[in-house]
């Protein structure tokens, strides 16, 4: 069972519930496909 655990030094725009993470894998690791939020 793999589990993955870290700690918050600062304020940090990948932390739930900000939507950095989402943003980076939808510009940089998409293949160019268009997500449709709708």
């Amino acid at each position: 069972v793999f589990i993955a655990c870290g700690m918050q030094q600062k304020d940090d725009m990948f932390r739930k519930p900000k939507p950095g993470m989402w943003r980076l894998m939808e510009q940089k690791f998409n293949s160019g496909i268009e997500v449709d939020m709708e």
